[in-house]
Parts: C-alpha cells; sequence; structure tokens
C-alpha cells in the first residue's frame, strides 16, 4: 500500500491524499497513476500547449530498476571500492535493459566519479561511451550530462551549458 499526499507549506493541511493498493509486479504503473493524479490535483500545465505530459519510464523491467536502486545506495559510501560495486550494479541494469538511459547515465556517472577519485584508473573512454549512449535515448537524462560536465573540465562555457541543462532536467 502506498499513500501520496499533497500537504500545504502555509498552514500544513492535508490538501490531497490517495492510498494504492497494488502488488509488487506493477511498480511502474503505481509511479505512473500516482503521477498522473498528483499533477491533477495541482492542475498544473506542463507545455505551452495546455495539456499534460508526464515523462514516462524508459525502463519496464523490475530486475534493472533494481540493479540501479542497488546501484544508486551503492554510490551513497562516495569511494573508489563504493563506485566499482555501483559500476557493476550499473552494467547488469543496462544488460537487462540495453534501452535503460538513466542506467547509462549512472553508469558513466559512476566511472567518470572512479576517474576523478583514482586517477591510476582511467575510465574516462568508457564513461564517454556511456554518456552517448543515455543521452541518445535522453538528452535530458540529468547524470549522463553531469558525467560529461565532469569530462569536459577544460572547456567551462561547456561544463556550464551541460550543468543547467542536468539542473533544469
Amino acid at each position: 500500500r502506498i499513500t501520496a499526499q499533497l500537504i500545504s507549506v502555509e498552514d500544513g493541511f492535508i490538501e490531497w491524499s490517495q492510498s494504492y493498493d497494488r502488488g509488487l509486479t506493477d511498480l511502474f504503473e503505481v509511479q505512473e497513476d500516482i503521477a498522473t493524479s498528483v499533477v491533477e490535483a495541482l492542475r498544473v500545465k506542463l507545455n505551452s500547449g495546455g495539456e499534460t505530459q508526464l515523462a514516462l519510464p524508459s525502463n519496464k523491467d523490475m530486475s534493472a530498476y533494481d540493479a540501479l536502486l542497488k546501484g544508486r545506495y551503492a554510490m551513497r559510501a562516495w569511494n573508489l571500492p563504493a563506485f566499482a560495486k555501483a559500476v557493476n550494479y550499473f552494467e547488469q541494469a543496462v544488460t537487462v535493459a540495453p534501452d535503460y538511459a538513466e542506467a547509462y547515465g549512472f553508469l558513466a556517472y559512476a566511472l567518470t566519479m572512479s576517474t576523478l577519485y583514482c586517477p591510476y584508473y582511467d575510465f574516462a573512454q568508457q564513461a564517454r561511451e556511456n554518456v552517448e549512449r543515455s543521452l541518445e535515448l535522453n538528452p535530458h537524462q540529468p547524470e549522463a550530462l553531469s558525467a560529461k560536465s565532469y569530462l569536459s573540465w577544460s572547456q567551462w562555457a561547456l561544463v556550464q551549458t551541460l550543468l543547467d541543462r542536468a539542473l533544469a532536467g
């Protein structure tokens, strides 16, 4: 069971609330239902045409998503062994789901951080390849854009542009 709520910052009152009872097999469907309900509750117009558009997940495979989450968790230790562990998880995700832009983006980011933290290992070329694959699948993928900015450190104008795009999401 998942319960989502929108709470007013001004007074702390619940503006909207909804519960979802589903099995673990349809997690992506629940995420889409929640996102749609929240947008409808807020009545937000996300594009100039006035129609609501949601970014759908680029992956529908639970094992790839699980590997991505494990990789993201591993990276939280923020050291070389953690990045190596994360790389393994992200590689599992892209093996299972070859069109998973987010997994390629995180893989590129983990490889880039590995190179920065330990210059004895140069994963820059491998990171660049994963950046390009991620951006080919999703030109706005934040981790891929961040990794590309790190890999382009000597080109400051490009770095600023890439970081601005990453922050814009």
